[in-house]
């Protein structure tokens, strides 16, 4: 009497058999893929600068500098010009992940640098405006963004 069910038993497990597999591989599937970041960048190499000309590829601290900042949450370097003197600085501005907990929860910062690569002002999130940071500001010109990151989440 059982013989005549084996058929419809064997088809039963290899369809209960597909069922959890495929149970199985969706579970894994939706499970096993986190959302990996992707970067945006943008790069400026039409510029010359402190008398270089591409300064993303040819001043040495620079090209570091982005080279070691490819992955960061947001980075942009920006390149101001003095009213004055024409003399070219750069400024980098940089936002850290929300964090959830952590004091501050995000952090921000912007410091300006020479042609050199020298810091000359910094201003984070916390702590008072440094001295002669708005002076520094009211007799420079922005003159472009040069290079930028910003990481996104594809959905």
């Amino acid at each position: 009497m059982l013989s005549k069910f084996k058929p419809f038993l064997a088809v039963k497990m290899k369809m209960i058999t597909i069922l959890i597999l495929g149970f199985l591989f969706t579970l894994f599937f939706v499970s096993g893929c986190e959302k990996r970041p992707q970067y945006e960048i943008y790069e400026n190499h039409d510029i010359t600068v402190c008398g270089v000309k591409d300064p993303l590829r040819n001043m040495e601290w620079i090209k570091n500098y982005c080279a070691e900042h490819s992955k960061a949450y947001f980075i942009k370097i920006s390149l101001y010009q003095d009213l004055e003197t024409n003399a070219n600085y750069f400024v980098i501005e940089s936002k850290s992940d929300f964090i959830p907990g952590r004091s501050p929860s995000c952090i921000f910062s912007e410091s300006v640098y020479s042609c050199d690569g020298v810091q000359l002002l910094f201003y984070g999130v916390e702590g008072p405006i440094p001295e002669g940071w708005d002076e520094f500001f009211e007799k420079v010109k922005l003159v472009g963004t040069i290079w930028s990151c910003e990481r996104v989440y594809n959905k």
